[in-house]
């Protein structure tokens, strides 16, 4: 007699496909909603590699986000963002380690962290689910991240605090000056 038992649910796969499964309470979160769409769009891509069993192995680098549409400037920006949030957990940054690249790792915390000796702190047992994200309230100067994020993830330059574009500060002669050196190479007419 054949068993009637449910097999365990040990990952996102039906019929050889893959899907993210994203809680419908993380979709109503005030965290969810104070994110531009790029980085949804990013957290869903992160989430369709989540098998079951490998929460804080997961990794997003250049040629993953080519394959779903999302640049390297708006996986940078929205990393940032979703671990800002608490959606969530860097568990290894990215480096040159031995002559080769060791990507970035990542953790969902809407599920427990695997154990692993890959994690910049490597874990010996399974860690619970944080679900930092239930608990993330947004700061008053939120706006003002999230547009910042915007222009990283345009590619845009941005204004600083210190009165530059986003990139080195400038070391002029103590002038101050609205205007950039390109700005005056424009051609005549060109406003």
């Amino acid at each position: 007699m054949p068993s009637r038992r449910r097999r365990a649910h040990t990952g996102r796969r039906e019929s050889g496909r893959l899907y993210a499964m994203v809680y419908d309470e993380i979709l109503q979160s005030e965290a969810w909603r104070a994110l531009p769409a790029f980085a949804q769009s990013l957290y869903t891509a992160i989430a369709a590699q989540f098998r079951g069993a490998n929460n804080g192995n997961l990794d997003f680098p250049a040629s993953k986000a080519r394959l779903y549409g999302i640049s390297h400037k708006e996986v940078s920006a929205g990393i940032s963002l979703l671990d800002q949030v608490g959606l969530i957990h860097k568990t290894r940054q990215g480096r040159l380690a031995g002559g080769r690249k060791l990507c970035s790792l990542y953790a969902l915390t809407c599920w427990p962290i695997e154990a692993s000796d890959k994690y910049d702190q490597p874990l010996v047992v399974q860690h619970p689910a944080s679900n930092a994200w239930a608990r993330w309230v947004r700061p008053p100067d939120w706006l003002q991240v999230v547009r910042t994020a915007k222009r990283k993830s345009a590619g845009r330059k941005f204004q600083t605090p210190h009165g530059g574009n986003g990139s080195i500060p400038h070391a002029g002669n103590g002038e101050e000056s609205d205007h950039s050196s390109r700005e005056g190479r424009r051609p005549p007419g060109f406003e």
